[in-house]
C-alpha cells in the first residue's frame, strides 16, 4: 500500500513539472507563390505568444535556390509579444517560403502585393501551414 502512495505521489509531482515546459518549435511552410514583374512578395510572421521568440525565414524560388531578401525584420531578430515582423522580395520574385519559429505560437503568410506605383496593395494572402 505504502509504495502505491509513493506512486501516486510522484506521478502528482511529475505531471506538472513535465506539463510546464516552453512552447515547442514550429516549422511553417508556404505552397509555391507566382507573380508578375510588378508585384512582389511579403512574409508576415505574428508572435501570438505572450514571450518573445525568435525566427529564420527563408524563400526558396522554383529549382531550389534561395533569394535575397529586399527587407528583413525577422531572421536574427527577437520578436516581441503579439508583433509581426516582415520580409521582402523583390519585385518579380515568385517562390515558397519556409518560417521557423522558437514558439508553436506564430503565424505566418505570404502577402503579394501589387506594384509600388500604386501603393503596394494587397492582392492576395496565402497562410503558411505546417
Amino acid at each position: 500500500m505504502r509504495i502505491r502512495s509513493l506512486a501516486i505521489l510522484s506521478l502528482a509531482i511529475a505531471l506538472p513539472v513535465l506539463g510546464s515546459g516552453t512552447a515547442e518549435a514550429l516549422t511553417l511552410h508556404t505552397p509555391f507563390v507566382r507573380v508578375n514583374s510588378v508585384q512582389h512578395i511579403r512574409v508576415d510572421v505574428t508572435n501570438l505568444s505572450t514571450k518573445q521568440i525568435t525566427t529564420t525565414v527563408t524563400c526558396t524560388n522554383s529549382i531550389g535556390g534561395a533569394y535575397p531578401t529586399a527587407g528583413d525584420s525577422c531572421n536574427g531578430a527577437t520578436l516581441d509579444p503579439r508583433t509581426t515582423c516582415l520580409f521582402l522580395l523583390a519585385d518579380n520574385q515568385g517562390g515558397f517560403c519556409t518560417v521557423v519559429s522558437s514558439s508553436g505560437k506564430v503565424r505566418a503568410a505570404i502577402n503579394v502585393l501589387g506594384p509600388a506605383v500604386d501603393g503596394s496593395p494587397l492582392v492576395t494572402v496565402v497562410p503558411a501551414t505546417k
